[in-house]
């Protein structure tokens, strides 16, 4: 097969459409190409991208935004003042991170308020846009990001958007340009998955030196890098705090999509699973109908890895699981396989240790916002205005909980609202939840593997292990 860039566009028929009028009309005009699935598979083989792949990635783009904008209060026809960019107008240098569709590299601003200033751009990558699959689900999942971006957020532990590619996203997209649609953004220079790896080696250093461990020094080093680590928490519970007032759930809560600006102030990224709630979606439970199994394994919450309806309350649990790594500085369910974590964490009840080894020097308050983040009975999960209250507790050294969080937390647990989402958790699951470990020896990438291979992305601030 000769393949040339003549190659015609499918003809587009969507109605929704909102690609340049004249353009839609020229190529409405042309008959489907016959040979377009095999041309796309051809332009693949040999690492081309297509430009009929180009086109369909392009309509998805149009289609995800088209689906944000029906019926949402947050996004509105007025976008805020951005700066519009050209790829000219970025000069582009090395590579900081890629994740399942998207490169992420150095690059400083060229023109603007901001001319000559340091920040981070993100593109869909080439290898990503000659598989047509990847090129849609990536086109959408940038889409989105921008949208959120572009329309609804402003908090400081979010990252910051500080330029757009000018022109429409479907255009750009549709251009087959490997920086045809991008979004600059903050520079971050580390992430929290990093740190708390620093964080698991220190201890390590700690634990393995019996002279420090006698010594009243441990004691306070342990209680100053609890502190250290509850400043972080809270700064995160701020962030989804502010993303709930505003209906938007986030659903991919993890240390890969945490970072850290050249200030040290943290800043949540990758918001290409988060999602508005709109009111035709909910059932009369007050639950939502959104996709399952949405996320990374591991800090997913059980309702939404059996695909039922879940709500805002799958962030809280997410915040438990990680809350506990972030204080033990170790991986929860560390190999666990999919089916093993499926199996023994969503259906029977596992959770992260909290031994005395564990808990030791925590106090019953910071221990109590765990334990209700990752309940299996979703109605019993704080809400993150809760969290960020006993957080700040928390480093006021206020070991216990506020009194009518403590009387609520009594009677919640003699007279439970509902059952666990899904199905109900055993007794003896419940009971084994409080003494539950996570020793394992399985390949812990499989932890990752659970989400779809289109949905897995990382802006590459760090190692994923």
């Amino acid at each position: 097969m000769v393949l040339s860039d003549k190659i015609l566009f499918p003809p587009c028929t969507s109605e929704k459409c909102t690609v340049d009028e004249e353009e839609k009309r020229k190529v409405a005009a042309v008959q489907p190409c016959a040979m377009t699935e095999k041309c796309v598979s051809a332009c693949s083989a040999y690492g081309r991208v297509c430009p009929c792949a180009a086109r369909i990635a392009g309509h998805a783009a149009c289609e995800a935004m088209q689906e944000l904008m029906k019926g949402s209060k947050i996004f509105k026809e007025d976008e805020r003042t951005f700066v519009h960019l050209d790829p000219n107008d970025i000069t582009i240098s090395e590579k900081l991170g890629e994740g399942g569709f998207s490169n992420v590299n150095r690059c400083v601003v060229q023109a603007g308020d901001e001319a000559g200033q340091e920040f981070a751009v993100k593109y869909l990558k080439r290898k990503a846009m000659v598989d047509i699959h990847q090129f849609k689900h990536g086109a959408a999942d940038l889409a989105i990001e921008a949208s959120f971006f572009l329309h609804s957020l402003d908090h400081p532990n979010i990252v910051k958007l500080h330029g757009v590619s000018a022109g429409k996203i479907e255009n750009n997209v549709a251009s087959g340009e490997e920086c045809g649609f991008f979004i600059v953004v903050d520079r971050l220079f580390d992430t929290l998955e990093s740190r708390i790896e620093t964080f698991r080696k220190e201890q390590e250093d700690y634990s393995t030196n019996p002279l420090i461990r006698r010594g009243g020094a441990y004691r306070e080093k342990q209680k100053s890098n609890l502190m250290e680590r509850c400043r972080i928490a809270l700064e995160i519970a701020s962030a989804i705090e502010y993303l709930h007032s505003k209906q938007i759930i986030f659903r991919d809560l993890k240390p890969d999509n945490i970072g850290f600006d050249k200030h040290g102030t943290l800043k949540i990224f990758d918001f290409g699973l988060a999602k508005e709630l709109k009111p035709e979606l909910c059932n009369q439970d007050g639950r939502y109908r959104l996709t399952g199994n949405t996320g990374s394994r591991r800090y997913m919450a059980p309702e939404v890895a059996k695909d039922c309806p879940y709500d805002m309350t799958v962030d809280s649990y997410s915040f438990g699981i990680l809350l506990w790594e972030l204080c033990s500085a170790e991986k929860p369910f560390y190999g666990y396989s999919s089916g093993k974590h499926m199996q023994q964490v969503v259906l029977g009840g596992e959770r992260p240790k909290m031994d005395s080894q564990h808990t030791v020097y925590w106090p019953e308050n910071l221990q109590w916002i765990m334990t209700r983040c990752w309940s299996p009975f979703p109605s019993l999960r704080p809400s993150f205005s809760t969290i960020s209250e006993i957080l700040m507790d928390v480093l006021a050294k206020k070991e216990s909980l506020p009194h009518r969080l403590l009387m609520h937390t009594i009677n919640e647990e003699k007279h439970p609202l509902e059952g666990p989402v899904g199905g109900f958790v055993s007794l003896f699951s419940r009971k084994a939840n409080r003494r539950s470990t996570t020793a394992g020896t399985i390949d812990d990438k499989s932890q990752d593997s659970e989400a779809s291979a289109y949905r897995r992305k990382s802006w590459g601030f760090g190692m994923r292990r």
